[in-house]
């Protein structure tokens, strides 16, 4: 026999509560009341989902170790590789570059730049924005970053579609285009139309951060002439537009002849190939 409070009378026989409260939640309501606290209940458990699927980590996401000796090694190698395009692009003498980095040496590199033991150097941008990860796919870059919030921190991810097309007109240089795939918080989706207008917003303020971080690793003057360019193809990607792929260095013009996003796989000898960034430029 049920107990008086554990149990419902529905046509004259006991029922649990949560059966009775389902059966009163499916019946169809006689007044507007009825139907407005059965739209508030599936409004909040949406609400409720939505919240758990923001929080949830995706699995692919796995920022490196600052602190591990590997992860340090393959900064430096990722530090050597920047400084080696820089000098081979602005090189009059030198008329076709084939450059490659790995996905873990762009993560070992963003590791190190924001080393949690560098926030007091960069407290704002530490406070909001840590553990940067990239991931590589074919023809695909994945950008992703833990943001936190006041209550909670999710991961942020966007995923961007690279290709090349060749040159409208004979002699011109081949068009780039970048394609923003999808938009995630957590493992939510996120319709693309709600965050174009935001993210276009930050273009004035993400720039004088490019040209830092080039004037790091190139020089101020170097940074000064590239950024506009970066600005320029990241504006285009916004809009869905496709861009030359030329690029105006120092003392000269470099044709960014391919671009290439490799997922980790093996070559014809049977040979391991990590995910990589493939770019080869030549002179016009």
């Amino acid at each position: 026999m049920s107990k008086p409070g554990n149990a419902f009378l529905i046509g004259g026989k006991p029922q649990p509560w949560w059966r009775a409260g389902l059966r009163t939640f499916f019946t169809r309501p006689k007044h507007a009341l009825g139907w407005l606290w059965r739209l508030l209940v599936i409004a909040l458990i949406l609400m409720l989902l939505s919240w758990c699927l923001t929080l949830w980590t995706p699995r692919w996401y796995q920022p490196l170790s600052a602190t591990s000796p590997i992860v340090q090694e393959q900064a430096r190698e990722a530090q050597s590789l920047v400084l080696n395009l820089r000098n081979q692009v602005q090189n009059p003498h030198i008329r076709y570059v084939k450059w490659i980095i790995t996905q873990n040496q762009v993560n070992s590199l963003l590791s190190l730049v924001y080393d949690e033991s560098s926030a007091s150097e960069h407290k704002g941008r530490a406070a909001m924005v840590q553990q940067p990860f990239v991931r590589f796919s074919n023809g695909r870059i994945t950008l992703a970053a833990r943001l936190h919030g006041l209550f909670a921190s999710s991961v942020a991810s966007i995923t961007i579609g690279v290709r090349t097309a060749p040159a409208l007109t004979p002699g011109a240089a081949p068009q780039g285009h970048i394609q923003i795939l999808s938009l995630h918080s957590g493992e939510l989706p996120i319709p693309r139309f709600l965050l174009i207008a935001e993210l276009q917003s930050l273009i004035p303020r993400l720039a004088p951060s490019i040209e830092h971080t080039l004037d790091l690793y190139g020089g101020a003057r170097y940074a000064r002439r590239i950024t506009p360019q970066i600005v320029s193809m990241i504006e285009a990607a916004l809009d869905s537009r496709s861009f030359p792929l030329a690029l105006d260095f120092n003392h000269r013009q470099m044709i960014l002849r391919r671009l290439s996003v490799e997922a980790s796989h093996e070559d014809q000898l049977g040979q391991s190939i990590p995910a990589r960034l493939v770019i080869e430029f030549s002179a016009p």
